[in-house]
């Protein structure tokens, strides 16, 4: 079987990290599964893709480029034998719906985020339900994200989607299952946790995350300016357009001679093996890869209590307020003093991280492009 996973490009972020565990442990289940990108942008995303035998096209067109249409529309007259196309993220979500139209081919879209600025448009409702509409089942990454965006699109759906109330014939009974979670996970192999010493001097927090709107690294420096231990210090790892705004308030608070911007990292794994403790801030997440990512590194991790995170780190990590600046300097504060605590947690995530490996998700979506192709569903007919 063979599936085209779509994505507008190999930007660095989460759902791109995904893809690049997700699409070889596809090709372990069996699946020929390739990548289509409007723009190629040849960084180390695409290469370790690459370098792990997975095929890449590219339409070599700006990702937002109107032409994007009717090229994947040749694109896809041209390579017949695809039985499932999987999209991931706007603009894509958009772009492959319009362009596929009347279509025998299954289309999945995996919803990787509780919240987008379409939502806050007059017309969103609207656009979202028809773009929505052409998809044979949308895949949301946690809980979480399957009720906001059911609230979302709330009744109106008109293509194989769940909503509709005029579906009969071969389209009846789709409507519990037309949004269904697949949790993703991480390659576990990547990651070769180490005993940690029994004391740190200096602990190294590491907060590996985006500098964008979702992300809030404005409480983590607030907490960090709190310890009393002023031999810590604070590793920011990614890139983003707040990444300014964020330095500039690490040195208002007399902090940024104790950070690291590290910028974007493609070896996050090395990364964590060189830290103590893993922190998660954010305003809202869908499924956090990074908190993943640090518990399989064994580090005790902290997040704010919110349901994207919980939905990864269950009862293995601990949870403070978000925006609570206090209780994260008394949680990082405790786990930097008391050791048994520390290696309790430590312990804790590298059981956890078991749990969310790639081979799962890999396992469900290799089940479910099974039965799309062997039921005949297809997009909706427009």
């Amino acid at each position: 079987m063979k599936v085209l996973h779509v994505i507008s490009a190999m930007h660095h972020g989460g759902a791109q990290q995904m893809l690049c565990d997700l699409l070889p442990a596809l090709k372990c289940e069996g699946i020929d599964a390739e990548l289509l990108v409007f723009r190629e942008l040849h960084n180390s995303l695409e290469q370790r893709l690459i370098n792990d035998g997975i095929r890449i096209h590219s339409l070599n067109l700006p990702e937002r480029s109107p032409a994007v249409w009717k090229a994947f529309r040749s694109f896809m007259k041209s390579h017949s034998d695809i039985d499932v196309v999987h999209v991931h993220l706007f603009p894509a979500l958009y772009q492959v719906a319009i362009s596929m139209g009347r279509n025998e081919i299954p289309l999945v879209y995996t919803e990787h985020s509780v919240s987008n600025g379409r939502r806050l448009l007059p017309w969103g409702r609207g656009i979202e339900r028809w773009i929505y509409g052409h998809y044979s089942r949308v895949i949301a990454v946690s809980d979480n994200v399957k009720e906001s965006l059911s609230e979302w699109l709330a009744t109106g759906i008109t293509g194989p989607g769940a909503y509709s109330e005029r579906d009969s014939g071969k389209n009846s009974g789709r409507k519990s299952n037309f949004i269904q979670v697949i949790e993703n996970g991480i390659d576990l192999n990547r990651f070769h946790p180490k005993e940690r010493k029994d004391s740190v001097v200096a602990p190294k927090i590491l907060m590996a995350a985006r500098f964008a709107d979702a992300k809030d690294h404005h409480t983590l420096l607030k907490s960090f300016s709190m310890l009393r231990n002023r031999e810590a210090e604070l590793w920011l790892a990614g890139d983003g357009p707040k990444i300014d705004e964020v330095k500039a308030y690490a040195d208002r608070l007399g902090v940024k001679d104790r950070c690291r911007f590290l910028g974007h990292v493609n070896d996050i794994e090395r990364v964590i093996e060189k830290v103590d403790i893993g922190v998660l801030s954010s305003h809202w997440e869908g499924y956090s890869i990074s908190v993943a990512e640090c518990m399989a590194g064994g580090l005790p991790m902290v997040g704010s209590d919110i349901s994207g995170i919980r939905v990864v780190g269950g009862d293995a990590m601990e949870y403070f307020p978000a925006g609570d600046e206090k209780k994260l300097c008394e949680i990082l504060h405790r786990l930097m003093s008391d050791r048994e605590y520390y290696n309790r947690h430590s312990i804790s995530s590298l059981s956890r991280s078991k749990e969310l490996s790639i081979t799962n998700t890999a396992f469900r979506y290799n089940r479910l492009y099974t039965t799309l192709r062997d039921s005949g569903e297809s997009g909706r007919s427009v």
